[in-house]
């Protein structure tokens, strides 16, 4: 694969649950007889929903892993494949015009594969892994601000104005989030799905939500 000047190599994350937030990579054969680290690309998954992120996870990192986004090859694939995700590049790459419009998964000329990350993971874009990063008490409960939480566990509660406080009796497993615009209360298990509360408020019409 050294060798190969059209080769993209991109670094896979282990799954450690059905997350519905995260691409996937579906893994072929390894490159090289005996060692079973670096995988060809078969596929990527876009974002699943839960059935399939759930048999994602049932086959294992060595048929899928999460796709960190990050990548790395010689400047000969890589700008074929920076083309195909913003079609401004080829003023910059005039030399690989002619890969303009063909992912680089499915150009047969350029080989993808996937090498694991031996790290710890955490998608700092969904707000039960933003939890991960704040101080936690007892009860697991995961807070930044304002907050007074009585016999609750496994929250993530969250208050960014000044003199509000963010208060909770009897609450498991809960996102709540105050800002001075708006307060943000769902279940932890379904912070992957808020892209459908934005489309709701987004749609605001007359201070009233459909």
């Amino acid at each position: 694969m050294e060798a190969n000047h059209k080769a993209l190599v991109t670094f896979g994350v282990t799954p450690d649950r059905p997350s519905t937030g995260f691409g996937y990579l579906e893994l072929g054969n390894a490159l090289e007889e005996g060692q079973e680290t670096a995988k060809r690309v078969v596929r990527f998954r876009e974002k699943p929903d839960a059935e399939s992120a759930t048999a994602f996870v049932a086959d294992g990192p060595g048929k899928y892993l999460w796709n960190s986004a990050c990548s790395c090859g010689a400047p000969r694939a890589s700008s074929s494949w920076f083309i195909v995700t913003n079609p401004n590049w080829p003023r910059l790459f005039r030399a690989s015009h002619r890969h303009r419009g063909e992912p680089a998964s499915k150009d047969p000329e350029v080989l993808v594969a996937a090498l694991p990350l031996s790290i710890e993971w955490l998608d700092i874009g969904s707000w039960p892994a933003y939890g991960e990063l704040l101080p936690q008490d007892s009860s697991g409960n995961a807070s930044l601000g304002e907050t007074a939480l009585v016999e609750s566990s496994g929250l993530v509660a969250v208050s960014t104005e000044a003199g509000h406080l963010v208060a909770c009796l009897g609450c498991e497993d809960l996102v709540v989030v105050h800002t001075p615009d708006a307060t943000l209360v769902c279940p932890k298990a379904r912070a992957d799905e808020l892209k459908k509360l934005y489309a709701v408020v987004a749609g605001k019409e007359g201070g009233k939500y459909r």
